[in-house]
């Protein structure tokens, strides 16, 4: 089957994909996402917590992602201590914020 057969809702993707698949060619580094950097107060708290850090570990990419996006995007101390809290629960229960 053909990449043009493939067209549709994810044609556009498969078509990138197959196309790398048939030159020979390796997909570079610079089309992955980039590192997660972690806000400093979410790192401290992952760094003074092992039960924490352990349940943050495996979580997949993207709540890591949303995790660090949630805490950082806060302006006030207050806020990023209410969010700190609620991620210390939300993280050990797996969920996103």
């Amino acid at each position: 089957m053909g990449a043009r057969a493939l067209r549709g809702a994810r044609g556009d993707q498969w078509c990138a994909f197959y196309r790398h698949r048939r030159l020979g060619r390796r997909r570079d580094a610079h089309t992955y996402p980039p590192a997660l950097t972690l806000p400093p107060a979410l790192a401290e708290l992952l760094h003074a917590d092992a039960a924490l850090r352990a349940a943050f570990a495996p979580l997949p990419p993207s709540a890591q992602r949303a995790w660090a996006a949630h805490i950082s995007t806060a302006k006030r101390a207050e806020t990023v201590a209410r969010r700190l809290a609620a991620a210390q629960v939300g993280i050990l229960a797996r969920q996103y914020p």
